[in-house]
This record gives C-alpha cells, structure tokens and sequence, in this order.
C-alpha cells in the first residue's frame, strides 16, 4: 500500500497529463503554435522552427496555476451489497456520510528560460542553435490528513526541471527544416498518503483513524536523457506544417520513505528503515500541426498523441523498511528467511496504473490589431483522460478535458516586448459507481479490501502565464 499510493502520484505528475505546454506565446494560443512558434520557445515546441530566427532571442518567464480538483466520495460504502460500517475514533460510530474534499494547495510559479541564436551574422542563416530550462507547470495537491481520499493521496509536490540544446538547419527547398533538442530531466517525487491496518487496532471494520500510518515519501532523478525531433516545411505559399517526436524515458529514482504510525498501532507494530525507489517507463509524445499565414493573422490546427498506454507497471522496492511486531499480534510475511529481529520487508510491489494513450486537439491563431505594436492570440483545445474511470482515485486523477486561452504580446522600444496568456481548464465531471480500487490493509496483503474510490471527481484550472522577451539582429 506504501507503493501504490507512491507510485500512483508519480506517474499521474510527471510528464503530464496535458495541462499547458511551454511557453507564454505557445499557451495564449491554446498549444497551437507548433509551426513556427517565432522566439526561442522553439527549444521546447519545435526544434526545428529555430532555423526560422533570425539574430539573438530570449525568453524569461514564468506560469502559475490555480487547481480545483475535489472528490465526493458516495455515502454509504457497501460490501457485497450490504452496508458497511465504517468506525473511526468511535468505534460504534457509522460514518453514513463523508465531507466534500477540496485541494487547498495555493499556485506555485515554475519558471522558464529559453534562448536562440541564428548564425546569419557569420553568413549561415540556415543555422541556429538554442537552448532552455523549463519547470513544467506545477499542480500541487493538498488535501486532509483524516478525509475519505487519504489512502490514495494526501499531498503531493513533485517537481519536473528540464534543461536543452538544441539545433536546427534550413534546407534550401519549400523551407524545410530539420531539428533536435536534447534534454535532461530532473525528476523529484514528493508525495503524502495515509495507510490503515486494522489488525492491532483489534477491529473487525477498516478505515479506523487510530489505525492509519502516515507516510512522506520523497525521491529524485538527476539527467535523465530524452530527445525530440521535429521536421517542417512549407507545402505551398502560406501553408505549413510540422512534425515532432519526443523519446520515452526510464525512471529510475532513489529516496526514503518516512513513516508516522497512529495512536492505536504504535504499541502493536514499527516500522524500520526508509529506503526506497521506484521504476517505471514514461510516455513518448508525437505532434503535428498546419497552419496558414495571412499577412495580419495566421490560424493553426495541431494535434499529439501521448504513449501513456506504455504505463503499465510501477516498480516499488521497499525492500530496505521492514515492519516488526511486537509479539501481540502476528505479522503475515511472504518473504522466505525473513530474519525474525529485522522483521519482514515490504520487499519490491509490481504497480499496474493501467493508464491508456491520450491524444489532444488544438485550434489557435493570433491577430496583429496594431501593427508592430499588439498582436492577440486565442486559442481552445480537447484532450482526453489517460485515467481509466474504473481505476481511478485521487491519486491518479484525470479525466478529458476542455480549454480556452487568451493571450497577448506588447512590444516594447529596444527589442522588448511583454507576453501575456491566461487560460481556463473544465475537467469533466466523472460519476464513478463501479470502481476496482480496494482497501488495502499493509499488514496482510492478501486479504481483499472493499471499494474506496467510488463518488464523483470534479475539476477545474485557471492558469496565468507572463514573460518578457527580445530580439537583437546580432
């Protein structure tokens, strides 16, 4: 149980589901600006419409997002059809009812920063070279330590930190170019749930406060090696289109995982030790998009398809924290020569998130209003759940959702100029009835728990996004 509540909020937080890409002028457009994105974002959106630059850009700026994820949980659990009598610090109270849970996580800004370099000055203008780092957007989750939710999750604050070079070259036919982006990723997994093992509590029901076991784990990955590569060209004068591919990646992170035992358990079992890590496969991303051009406007459609599909097993090794008894009560271990002293291992749990591929669609375009003074975007886009409904849980939130953006870019005397994007996310309420998530007591494995994640799932996103920028013919 340890695992599945780790392991869930990793994979739910680190590549996406998609909630915005990078960066301000991208997002004002809904994501639709993938062509030519037209300054050094390309390093993230489009590697090779930097062979379109010309001179020295930068970008620098940052992304905050208000998150309203709750969770309903139904109101009389039922087991075989039978109601179910929760107890919690009454042990004869039945908990027929449970509160409305609501992430209060305030917005985090994650930053980012990305340059560009044409080498016309030199007498190569179908070379530029960029690069950049990026803080995906972060959506922390803070929610109680005693509500309906707390086995699948109770906080999370991953962090993802990108850092790229990347080049691009202009062949001298209908503009067609080619580019990469190498990049390394830092991957830091910080999350909190609660356990509940009802055996020392010396109850027959689950659930009971006094038996729950609080665990903060946190894990990290420095440099791990991922690669895009994208193509473009001009089909015919005005119309474009793009292509990119962006590599899977391995997880492999290392760290601890602290434990905090319940009033009620703590004189019946400890646990010992707190080392842990965590493999897992991450999804390779395609893109594409065409857009035309018209001389005070351009629109574009782009589409991506996600491999979240290859997500289907998490590796927890918690074979370094043991769980010891007492002598009051008998501990189930499935560990061969276990050493009695140390106690048993939690030892290594093959997670199965069963997360399905997702794909997105998006429309966006932008308008110069004032000619080399204000241009507005706008932008809405779809992209469907990589959460089966059956299996999903606070933990593992996602659903299809819908998105508007508007944006703007001002500029500014001396090569400046001030981007602006906002946007709103509706998540589509999902009414779950026939959820495959069970109760699962630590202590004893193998005994079958009832359904835990039944109820409805409501979210929604506000995201803000600025950043100041310039261009200098260097």
């Amino acid at each position: 149980m340890v695992a599945a509540g780790f392991g869930y909020q990793q994979s739910a937080d680190s590549a996406g589901y998609w909630i915005l890409d990078q960066a301000t002028s991208n997002y004002g457009r809904g994501g639709a600006s993938l062509v030519q994105p037209g300054d050094a974002t390309g390093v993230y959106a489009n590697p090779a419409a930097l062979a379109g630059l010309r001179g020295l850009h930068f970008i620098i700026g940052a992304n905050m997002i208000a998150d309203g994820r709750q969770f309903q949980r139904d109101d009389l659990l039922t087991v075989d059809g039978q109601p179910y009598e929760v107890q919690f610090e009454d042990a004869a109270f039945q908990k027929s009812t449970f509160d409305l849970e609501t992430n209060s996580a305030g917005p985090a800004p994650s930053p980012h920063l990305f340059l560009a370099y044409n080498f016309d000055s030199i007498g190569l203008p179908e070379l530029s070279i960029g690069t950049g780092v990026w803080g995906p957007p972060r959506a922390d989750l803070v929610m109680s330590e005693t509500g309906p939710q707390r086995y699948s999750t109770i906080a999370s604050y991953n962090i993802q930190a990108h850092y790229a070079f990347a080049a691009a070259y202009e062949l001298p036919w209908k503009r067609m170019r080619l580019g990469v982006t190498l990049h390394g990723i830092t991957q830091v997994i910080d999350t909190e749930l609660a356990l509940n093992a009802p055996l020392p509590c010396g109850l027959t029901a689950q659930e009971d406060r006094r038996c729950d076991v609080l665990v903060a784990a946190v894990a990290s990955q420095h440099f791990i090696p991922i690669a895009t590569f994208a193509y473009s060209m001009e089909l015919v004068e005005g119309l474009s289109f793009m292509a990119s591919y962006r590599t899977s990646y391995d997880i492999d992170a290392t760290g601890e995982a602290n434990l905090r035992t319940g009033e009620t358990i703590d004189g019946f079992a400890s646990f010992e030790g707190n080392d842990i890590s965590v493999q897992t496969t991450l999804p390779s991303i395609i893109k594409g998009a065409v857009r035309y051009t018209a001389p005070t406007y351009n629109i574009e459609l782009a589409t991506t398809f996600e491999n979240w599909g290859a997500h289907q097993e998490i590796a927890f090794d918690a074979s370094q924290i043991f769980v010891q008894s007492n002598g009051s009560i008998d501990i189930p271990c499935s560990t061969p020569n276990a050493d009695p002293a140390q106690g048993c291992p939690v030892g290594i749990i093959a997670l199965k998130p069963r997360l399905q591929n997702t794909y997105s669609v998006r429309l966006g375009g932008d308008y110069q209003l004032v000619e080399d003074t204000l241009l507005l975007r706008a932008g809405t886009y779809f992209e469907s759940s990589a959460a089966q409904a059956k299996f999903l849980d606070m933990s593992n939130y996602d659903s299809n959702k819908i998105g508007a953006t508007l944006g703007a870019k001002y500029s500014i005397p001396g090569g400046l100029w001030l981007d602006l994007a906002a946007g709103y996310v509706h998540f589509l309420p999902q009414e779950i009835k026939d959820s495959e998530v069970l109760f699962t007591d630590p202590l004893n494995p193998d005994t079958e728990g009832h359904v835990i994640a039944n109820g409805t799932y409501e979210s929604y996103q506000i995201i803000m996004m600025a950043a100041l920028g310039g261009q200098w013919g260097i």
